[in-house]
């Protein structure tokens, strides 16, 4: 089967966008009710319509350009954690010389004694360069030997962004309590279009809050995932003000609002919602 898909991968990437995402649409319900592996590499390749063949199409979610995102997540043994916060505070100056962290933070609300971290990478090929470097600093592996016994859980993902990141190094008000809300979205139906159509209603969203000088609630950066679950989106809120009772207002009264939010409750399902808390060594306070 994988040999036939190959041979007609030239062909599928001369179709236009609308006949690749009905192909598409159909692959991905097969691969759900098969769980088939080819299925899945064939109906993702579509997804990002990669450049197979020598072909020349072009999507808007075209990635090929674009900077890679690793999303690492840890399960801590509760009596672990504050060993854990120490020691990677420690070493955290290590790790960051081989590649660029954005954000670091522990679980407030939602899973508890969870570490999530979000790494910029040119490419798969730089992060493959970045973990075999590692693999040899010594520093890093005696720090890897003490705190990996103290993980319950690990788990990690590839993301690439659907909206261009905003990094604060140091935040635009004062810190004060602030938090970090993590989204994930699922697409209904994964197709290329809805990914698009998610963008530009969160977009109109946050673009409808800063006109209204509610900076309470700053987005941060939007991916979708490039492994794994393919349909899932992952969405970083800033949120300088968990209790902000004019931004619950503001959803509450504000017409404009509610219809984006209508809109994309059809395309999109909330799958889970997170409330983070920046470790002191992240760059995204």
């Amino acid at each position: 089967m994988t040999l036939h898909l190959i041979k007609i991968l030239p062909k599928i990437c001369q179709l236009n966008t609308n006949q690749i995402n009905k192909i598409y649409f159909e692959t991905s319900k097969q691969f759900i009710k098969h769980n088939n592996y080819n299925l899945k590499l064939f109906s993702s390749a579509l997804f990002y319509k990669m450049p197979f063949g020598g072909s020349n199409v072009k999507s808007p979610l075209d990635t090929s350009l674009e900077k890679l995102y690793e999303m690492r997540m840890y399960k801590v043994e509760p009596q672990h954690m504050k060993k854990f916060i120490q020691i990677t505070t420690d070493n955290m100056p290590i790790r960051v010389k081989y590649s660029k962290l954005l954000g670091y933070w522990f679980t407030e609300f939602g899973t508890l004694n969870r570490v999530i971290h979000l790494w910029e990478y040119d490419s798969y090929q730089q992060r493959s360069q970045v973990r075999d470097s590692l693999s040899k600093d010594e520093q890093w592996l005696k720090f890897l030997n003490v705190m990996k016994p103290l993980l319950k859980k690990e788990k990690n993902i590839s993301l690439r962004k659907l909206s261009d990141l905003i990094c604060y190094d140091t935040p635009p008000n004062q810190p004060g309590n602030v938090h970090y809300r993590l989204n994930v979205f699922v697409l209904k139906e994964p197709h290329e279009a809805n990914a698009c159509k998610f963008k530009e209603l969160a977009d109109r969203i946050f673009k409808e809050l800063a006109d209204d000088k509610i900076d309470s609630f700053q987005h941060i950066g939007t991916f979708i995932a490039d492994s794994g679950k393919m349909n899932q989106i992952i969405q970083y809120v800033r949120c300088s003000n968990l209790d902000d009772a004019a931004l619950h207002k503001k959803f509450c009264e504000n017409k404009e609002l509610q219809n984006l939010r209508s809109e994309i409750e059809k395309i999109a399902v909330l799958g889970n919602s997170q409330i983070l808390k920046p470790a002191p060594f992240s760059p995204l306070k």
